[in-house]
């Protein structure tokens, strides 16, 4: 019976420490950054792997492009 009254308060005590710190919390989340934007410029698709990528980090061949000189390479080998 002691146990019980113990967890009982011990409870209680939890609650309103959690009831009391909700209270004294400010009620607004922060606000999240503003996105980032790119710098303009086309975004193109790495014909390799499929991944998106602006076009000024991207390697060009011919019509195609790829998001690294590996699998540029990697095309090449596999044709």
């Amino acid at each position: 019976m002691l146990l019980l009254r113990f967890l009982f308060y011990l409870f209680v005590a939890w609650l309103a420490w959690r009831l009391l710190r909700q209270w004294l919390t400010p009620s607004t989340p922060p606000k999240p950054p503003p996105p980032r934007r790119l710098q303009g410029g086309k975004v193109v698709k790495c014909r390799y792997c499929e991944v998106h990528l602006p076009e000024a980090e991207a390697v060009r061949d011919g019509d195609d492009w790829y998001c690294s000189q590996q699998h540029l390479q990697a095309q090449r080998r596999k044709r």
